[in-house]
């Protein structure tokens, strides 16, 4: 051990005394041996130091070793720096010996007559031993468990600084941030560091490292969009790690930067003029009224805009509206930042389309993704940038409102149009201003709740949650969706909005997302109710999970200051979520340009425009779902005598369906327009209402928040009843318009019984007494019980809410001019005391699946099966078709392998159809229990009379993998049987081997 070694030690342990506890094991120092060479190091452990939990790991490379006394005052600043900021920092430092004679970088030093130095870099050695040494000692600690992945930076010093720069470009893929202090590296290599943030620092007055080096670094990074700064100090010499140590932003910028996480000088360079309660109103989202889905509504909202205290606002709508706001913003605020502008376009902003649930029933990602490009120009032509959709969570149980906004029960086809509304939403470039952020919700598992009812708790196992939930979510960051919003529930008894896990662990690490987590309507204030504690508590433990954005609750607003003062929470979180919003805005081009989005002469030419409203009908008309049809009692003629019956026959006001905030209502087109607009010849339809949705004044008061859904007559139940039956029985057929009120589902609407209101029953019964043919048309926004229904009517169609040109499309497929091609997405249980009841159950040591004779001692039911009336997939046609024996490319399959499963369809009708052919695959035998069939692929296809087609699947190992109990994705060698059909029930089946290794 060399005296210089020794005197730094001596230094160290007389500056600090905490650090004379090295009993304590928090302060170590080791030697590493790479290739035959000794490198000794002190290591750095942050107080209360646990293995169980993860930390960001720092390396600091002071000086030269061999001379100076300098070179020990560098180590004893950075190591004091480090020390002192371990319990808001906490992390992993370590602090390698420099050596005599080899320094930290290749350096070719050349002296020049006038004495100035002159410094190659060059880039075609192998790195120093030394360095090497550092380089492998680094990958080492990398791989401890208590490390985070995606958390190192470098920081070094004179020639450590030089050292810190040939790390940059050696390994930038491991670096997430650097902070080289009077150093200097090569420029060639300034492409190998562009997405790595950098901050700088030099002495103007250093005549050891003249500045011009790390001038000419931020110049040749800068030139290759790379994200580097620099602080110059007029006044420092070589020594500039006193004023750089000084900076107070210096560890601040340096911890907030995680490797993958975007990153903007323009913002860091803004956030450096922001006063804390400006940062802390970044973080602020309100509602001036509006459309609202809670009890609150933000107060002052204009004064607190101009205050700063304001990242964005939701709910209101119209150009010349929004560009007012925005105004008070930009020249009324100290900064002038621009404001967020949201609101939730959940099914097309004022074309609406049919519900999402419904638009599912499409197996038409590329046809979902238009219908959001759609809404996207509509919205953001009405002054809207941000959009809080898709909702992507998965639901097996329909009494759960919200199922109506999601695609159904299965994970796979839900990550298909995840990815595509993301897609569809914000296209490739956010600055375009016909495209919007998109929000993807409710992250996560909200569609779990117990009991089917609405924010209630959520408990499944981790294995649960990562193979049938979190798919989904995960599709829509891997198409790059901006935002993420939290839910409702808890996971693992923690409120989500407070869940490290999710946010943290899953979000984050596991899956790299780099945009921001916005709240959904005051969650952090509920938190209190949770049992979590107070406003300030519940407010500091969601910043500390990684939530950025606070929605209505002001939580964020009133409390983070005093938070920060007393220790709940730290600079780094304010910063980062900060940090996240202000590169939102960013990304938006809302700093070039604020109003982009307040483009008046946009509306009146691309809202509700004719090509909007046909492309409305044209998904209106594919989404719906053919449940029955009897005696082929559709298509109906159209010179038919019909009876159109029922309470949803002719109500515009139900036509839209749930979460159609922007939508107006008069401007629906209800199924008896819709139906009297196609008649031909003789052809005539009689109209009369029938039953009211319910009779039930309570129940409908209930449901009419919105506005009035459910209307009771003032004629007696027995009055319209008769009035239908005698026009019933005066027609060649019925068609009864039966369902649900548009907010029968949705938000808030969750249902204990989910069949017909007795009202319709009680109708549909007396209608059933004339013998006259029934055709039900099903407007609704779940899966129904429909036992009875099923086996009286003579044809059932399925149309969900159709949206704003639901008549004409109603119309389209009653009258045959559209062949129905709609699957379900969700499986229609026998009953209510069935749910769940979905395609992918697990099989169970005594479960009897298959339709099978009940047994005893078996899980059965004793009075209905335990198959659904309607499974997953299922969806009948006008025309027919025929699945000839499937086939498999090879029996066995291995790593890296794949296996193709061929089957030929044929149309044997005497009409043209769409049919969509499903996939589903079995892992027979696991370390865990695999499901009965899980959806692995789907072809729509398009079919003339006596036309086939033979669809392919490639299988390869992305179709096998499943999260395992100790949650990784793995492939398990063994037995693979394969199902394809037209629905998860009527399949045929094959097998094939999985072998691990070739």
């Amino acid at each position: 051990m060399n005296r210089f070694f020794i005197l730094s030690i001596a230094l160290l342990l007389l500056s600090n005394p905490a650090w004379s506890q090295m009993e304590s094991g928090k302060y170590l120092y080791k030697q590493h041996l790479h290739e035959g060479n000794a490198l000794n190091y002190r290591i750095l452990y942050p107080h209360d130091f646990d293995e169980n939990k993860r930390y960001p790991l720092v390396l600091f490379l002071h000086g030269r070793g061999e001379s100076g006394s300098d070179n020990e005052k560098q180590l004893v600043h950075g190591s004091k720096l480090f020390l002192d900021s371990l319990y808001q920092y906490p992390a992993v430092v370590i602090f390698p010996q420099c050596p005599e004679t080899d320094y930290w970088s290749n350096i070719d030093r050349i002296e020049k007559e006038d004495g100035a130095l002159q410094f190659n870099f060059p880039t075609d050695r192998p790195p120093t031993p030394s360095l090497a040494a550092v380089m492998d000692l680094v990958n080492q600690e990398l791989a401890k468990p208590y490390i985070e992945v995606n958390r190192f930076y470098v920081t070094g010093l004179s020639m450590g600084g030089m050292g810190a720069w040939e790390l940059l470009w050696r390994m930038p893929e491991k670096i997430a941030a650097a902070a080289p202090i009077c150093g200097g590296g090569a420029p060639e290599k300034a492409s190998a560091m562009v997405d790595i943030p950098i901050w700088i620092f030099h002495g103007m007055k250093d005549d050891v490292v003249p500045p011009r080096f790390s001038i000419r670094m931020l110049k040749a990074i800068q030139e290759q969009g790379g994200l580097a700064k620099i602080t110059l100090f007029p006044d420092a010499n070589h020594n500039s790690w006193d004023p750089a140590f000084a900076e107070p932003d210096y560890l601040s910028w340096m911890f907030s930067k995680y490797k993958g996480e975007s990153y903007s000088l323009f913002v860091d360079s803004l956030m450096s003029e922001m006063t804390l309660k400006e940062k802390i109103g970044q973080l602020n989202l309100v509602n001036q009224g509006g459309a609202v889905t809670g009890t609150v509504i933000s107060k002052n909202v204009e004064e607190k805009i101009r205050a700063g205290q304001v990242g964005g606002i939701f709910g209101s709508r119209s150009a010349s509206k929004m560009r007012g706001i925005q105004e008070i913003a930009v020249k009324q605020s100290r900064l002038g930042i621009p404001l967020l502008t949201a609101m939730d376009v959940i099914h097309g902003h004022q074309t609406i389309f049919p519900i999402p649930l419904g638009m599912s029933c499409t197996w038409d990602p590329e046809l979902i993704q238009e219908t959001a490009r759609t809404a996207a120009r509509e919205a953001t032509a009405d002054g809207i940038m941000w959009n809080f959709s898709p909702m992507v969570d998965i639901s097996r149980d329909p009494r759960w409102g919200r199922v109506a906004e999601g695609s159904g029960e299965d994970p796979f086809l839900g990550s298909k149009i995840a990815a595509a509304m993301v897609r569809g939403y914000q296209q490739d470039d956010l600055a375009d201003p016909t495209t919007m952020l998109a929000c993807v919700k409710h992250f996560a598992a909200y569609g779990a709740p117990e009991g089917g009812r609405d924010y209630a708790t959520v408990d499944m196992s981790r294995v649960r949650l990562h193979n049938e939930y979190l798919p989904p979510y995960k599709a829509a960051i891997d198409a790059g969706v901006g935002t993420v919003m939290t839910s409702f529930n808890v996971i693992d008894y923690v409120p989500v909005s407070a869940n490290k896990y999710l946010f943290q662990t899953v979000l984050r690490d596991q899956w790299g997302f780099d945009g921001f987590v916005v709240t959904d309507y005051t969650t952090i204030n509920e938190m209190t109710a949770h049992g979590l504690g107070d406003l300030q508590k519940v407010s500091a433990l969601a910043l500390q999970a990684g939530i950025d954005m606070d929605m209505i609750g002001e939580g964020y607003l009133t409390t983070l200051e005093k938070s920060l003062k007393e220790g709940l929470v730290n600079q780094v979180q304010i910063d980062r979520a900060c940090q996240r919003i202000l590169i939102a805005k960013e990304r938006l081009g809302l700093f070039d340009d604020p109003y982009r989005y307040f483009d008046e002469s946009r509306a009146p030419k691309e809202i509700l425009s004719e090509k909007n409203r046909a492309f409305s009908r044209e998904v209106a008309g594919k989404s719906a779902v053919l449940l029955k049809n009897e005696g082929k009692v559709l298509p109906l003629s159209k010179s038919a005598k019909i009876a159109l019956i029922g309470p949803l026959a002719d109500s515009q006001r139900n036509m839209m369906g749930t979460w159609s905030v922007s939508g107006d209502h008069s401007k629906s087109i209800t199924v008896r327009r819709g139906m009297e607009s196609l008649l031909a010849g003789d052809g005539s339809i009689r109209y009369a209402k029938g039953a009211n949705i319910s009779d039930d004044p309570v129940f409908a008061k209930l449901v009419n928040t919105f506005g009035e859904e459910i209307v009771i007559d003032e004629r007696s139940p027995e009055e319209m009843i008769a009035e239908a039956v005698g026009i019933a029985k005066a027609s060649d057929v019925i068609v009864a318009v039966m369902g649900e009120a548009a907010d029968m589902s949705g938000e808030s609407s969750s249902m204990a019984h989910i069949g017909l209101q007795p009202s319709q029953v009680r109708l549909l019964k007396a209608l059933k007494e004339t013998g006259k043919p029934i055709v039900l048309v099903l407007f609704n926004g779940r899966p129904m019980t429909l036992p009875w229904e099923d086996e009286q009517m003579d044809a059932i169609l399925e149309v969900w809410s159709p949206g704003i040109e639901a008549g004409y499309a109603v119309a389209d497929v009653l009258f045959g001019d559209v062949n129905p091609s709609g699957k379900l997405t969700a499986s229609f249980p026998v009953a209510v005391g069935q749910i769940p009841v979905y395609h992918s159950m697990l099989n169970g040591g005594k479960v009897l699946y298959g339709g099978g004779d009940y047994r005893k001692f078996t899980s059965n039911y004793l009075d209905i099966p335990n198959e659904p009336l309607y499974p997953f997939g299922y969806g009948l046609s006008y025309t027919q078709f025929e699945y000839n024996q499937p086939a498999l490319s090879h029996t066995e399959m291995t790593k890296g392998g794949k296996v193709t499963l061929s089957v030929t369809v044929k149309n044997t009708g005497d009409r043209a159809g769409a049919e969509i052919v499903q996939l589903y695959i079995r892992d027979v035998v696991g370390s865990i229990s695999r499901p009965l069939k899980e959806l692995k692929g789907f072809d729509k296809i398009m079919l003339k009379p006596g036309e086939e087609k033979t669809v392919r699947f490639p299988i390869d190992e992305s179709l096998l993998q499943f999260c395992n109990s100790d949650l990784e994705w793995v492939v398990e060698p063994g037995e693979f049987q394969v199902f394809v059909g037209p629905n998860s029930r009527d399949v045929q089946m094959l097998s094939f081997e999985y072998k691990s290794s070739k």
